[in-house]
């Protein structure tokens, strides 16, 4: 699992990196996807739905075209992301080998889609009872990776975002040995 530098990491932290839309896009109601987490006996962590409320629907753009996607549980279409990337991470399961002995160490209790990039990256939580303990892990098919972050979605981009976090699934990505700066995009842009 990859540690930061820092452990006190903030939204604030995020929206100085990358700010948020002045008027975030489906920021309002996350009920559905509550219930839909609350069906498999888990809940968001707190953060997570912060960070839904202050970005709403959209994805980071950076200038080399690279685009981080991270689903909003108040989007109308975030149950259907959801379950299109579930189908992709069984089938990632059945052919790699890397994906499935990584996840059978992590001891969690289960995986949820949480984003994928424009590559062929898929974000996902690994989930525990305890929902500030959850997890974000990158499984890049084409490379073969499977990378595990300690922490949440936040501390992930914050530390990626500021070049404190190598992340192998998007190495190159990188200029001149740095993570370009990025923006955040809603739909309406």
């Amino acid at each position: 699992m990859k540690k930061y530098p820092s452990d006190d990491v903030t939204l604030v932290d995020l929206a100085k990196l990358v700010p948020p839309p002045a008027v975030p896009c489906d920021f309002v109601d996350a009920s559905t996807a509550c219930a839909y987490v609350r069906s498999k006996g888990l809940s968001f962590p707190s953060e997570f739905l912060a960070f839904a409320h202050m970005y709403g629907t959209g994805h980071f753009v950076s200038s080399n075209t690279h685009e981080i996607i991270v689903y909003n549980p108040c989007s109308p279409y975030y149950l259907e992301r959801i379950s299109r990337d579930t189908r992709a991470l069984d089938s990632l399961l059945i052919h790699m080998v890397k994906l499935k002995s990584g996840l059978q160490r992590t001891g969690l209790a289960g995986v949820l889609p949480a984003g994928r990039d424009t590559d062929d990256g898929l974000l996902i939580w690994l989930t525990n009872d305890d929902p500030n303990k959850w997890r974000i892990a990158l499984v890049c098919h084409s490379k073969d990776t499977f990378e595990v972050f300690d922490g949440g979605i936040v501390r992930f981009l914050v530390s990626y975002f500021g070049n404190d976090c190598e992340v192998v699934g998007w190495r190159g990505r990188r200029v001149a040995g740095r993570v370009p700066v990025y923006r955040f995009e809603t739909p309406w842009e």
